[in-house]
Order: structure tokens, then sequence, then C-alpha cells
């Protein structure tokens, strides 16, 4: 096993677990799933500050968390960090909203291997909430959410609770949670 992606699961399930017994059976599932899909390699620290964007070039960095993992937690991952950053710049929604939107496609649209659709959609969604309730409840806390726990807790919950058909309906999620 890699360290680097133990720091990685401590900061997404860690302590949340505990602090969160009304979604603890959620957030379980999540984990169980994200060690039972294992099926091809993941940088598993895809956050905005590790892809370096020249021209149209695209590199990501710091790969100590990489392992054989379910390419749904790089996704969760990176929007997560989206999502939460609205909390620190609330007038920058929409570009936040538009940078995940846009690193999904571009995602999406680069993958060469065959994903089941349906399960790869909901354990992203459950990657997303898990990610966003480790900074604010996991073993790396981000102090800007300090005064937002709450509202992360409930839009977590909300994140998890709800089945989602496509991208579309998550985004309305977040949107919505914001207005």
């Amino acid at each position: 096993d890699n360290p680097g992606y133990e720091l990685r699961s401590q900061t997404m399930f860690g302590s949340t677990l505990e602090k969160n017994p009304n979604i603890r059976h959620l957030l379980q599932q999540t984990l169980q799933r994200t060690l039972n899909n294992r099926f091809c390699y993941i940088h598993a620290d895809t956050t905005p500050k590790n892809v370096l964007l020249e021209n149209s070039s695209v590199s990501f960095i710091d790969f100590e968390a990489g392992t054989y993992g379910d390419p749904a937690q790089d996704v969760g991952i990176m929007l997560a960090h989206y999502f939460l950053l609205i909390w620190k710049h609330p007038s920058l929604k929409e570009k936040y909203l538009q940078s995940a939107e846009t690193f999904l496609q571009s995602y999406l649209s680069s993958i060469h291997f065959k994903l089941p659709k349906k399960r790869f959609l909901r354990n992203i969604k459950n990657d997303t909430a898990a990610m966003m309730l480790g900074r604010v409840d996991g073993a790396i806390e981000f102090d800007y959410l300090k005064p937002h726990q709450s509202e992360v807790r409930i839009l977590v919950a909300k994140i998890l609770r709800t089945d989602i058909n496509n991208f579309h309906e998550l985004f309305g999620i977040i949107r919505r949670s914001f207005s």
C-alpha cells in the first residue's frame, strides 16, 4: 500500500465517520466502493494546485498519493475543491462552477476505456461529497471553511442522499446551495 494514498483516504474518510453519525453508513458505503472499484492508475490528489496549464497543454504534479484505484475518486477530489472554493470567494461561484464543468467534460472526453456509466456517476457524486466533508472534519481541514462547517455538512448529506441521473443534477444541487 502507498502511504500517500493512505493519507488521502484518511483525509476523505478518517475522522469524518465518527463526526457524522447521521451519514456514517453512506460514507462507509462510499469508502467500500472506492476500495473495491480499483481498475486503473489514479493520481489521488487531483486538486487545482496540482494541475499546470500552459497554452493547450495540461500537466499534473505531486504523484505521491498515486495508486491503482477508482478514477471516480480523481474526479470527485477535483470537483470537491472547486465547489469548496465557492465558500472562500462567493463572487466567483460561476467561474468555479464553470471550471469544474470544464474539467469534468475534458476528463470524460479523454477517457479511452469503458466505464460503467451509472456506477461511475454515483461514485463521483459520493467521492465529491466525501472529499468536501474531509476538508471540514478530516485529517486536513481548510481554515476558510471553519465558519461554514455546518453548511458543508448539510450539503454533503444532501449530495450523499440524492440519487442523480446526470452531472447536471449534481451541479444543480451545488448551485441551489449557494443561491
